[in-house]
């Protein structure tokens, strides 16, 4: 892995640590970083970088993990302002829904933080994903695909922008998916109020998905009805 800070005649420290999940499974965690001991407050380190290995690790609250994570900080370990996560035939499941990972690449980059949380930034994605909820699944892979985030605390709104290719069982090929206006989210709505996004095939056929103020989406000039009463379901089978 290319670090963010390339210091070669700097001392690295490193921490390990093996322990059993709270029901059953174990994981591995290693961090490293840049400097001497660890600090009193875990939360100075900088420019950490390390791996989680996860092997059946079951939580007394129905958590369950399985795979590898590689990670590297670029910023305080807390609230980093660069994050790259590289995740290898990783699962996490909780009750019903689950999200499986075989390849997947997460690149975060521009994060600022407000009450220990993320409130903008932008991040990359490369690879493969399967996402399973209680009544579909849908598999998708990514090659560049962008989403720049920000949200503001005095209104509790969400603005997304997406770019980049996509693909799945249920395409034709790769998809050229373009912002034409940021979709929002406002407060605990289920459903976007506003936004447009633009998908090309590789026939060069463009559709424009919309999201209206009542929760509606809009397949070009077709009312598809609530986002949350639509099938998104696109198994791999």
């Amino acid at each position: 892995m290319d670090h963010f800070i390339d210091a070669p005649y700097q001392t690295t420290a490193k921490i390990q640590d093996s322990s059993n999940c709270s029901d059953s499974g174990t994981n591995n965690i290693t961090v490293e970083w840049p400097g001497g001991e660890l600090p009193s407050d875990p939360c100075t380190i900088q420019d950490a970088f390390g791996t989680m290995e996860f092997n059946n690790c079951l939580e007394t609250n129905g958590l369950l993990m399985n795979g590898t994570m590689a990670f590297e900080y670029g910023g305080g370990l807390c609230q980093p302002t660069q994050m790259l996560l590289i995740l290898s035939d990783f699962y996490i499941q909780n009750d019903d829904d689950s999200i499986e990972m075989p390849s997947l690449d997460m690149n975060f980059e521009n994060m600022i933080w407000s009450g220990g949380e993320p409130t903008s930034g932008h991040a990359t994605l490369n690879g493969q994903m399967v996402v399973t909820q209680s009544s579909y699944e849908s598999a998708m892979a990514f090659d560049s695909m962008v989403e720049t985030f920000s949200y503001d605390n005095t209104y509790g709104r969400s603005t997304y922008e997406i770019s980049g290719n996509i693909t799945g069982p249920c395409l034709n090929g790769w998809v050229i998916l373009n912002t034409i206006e940021p979709v929002v989210t406002q407060g605990q709505s289920d459903c976007p109020t506003t936004g447009e996004l633009s998908f090309t095939g590789a026939d060069g056929v463009t559709m424009n998905i919309t999201f209206a103020s009542n929760g509606h989406v809009f397949l070009d000039d077709e009312d598809l009805g609530l986002c949350t009463d639509i099938n998104a379901s696109c198994p791999i089978n």
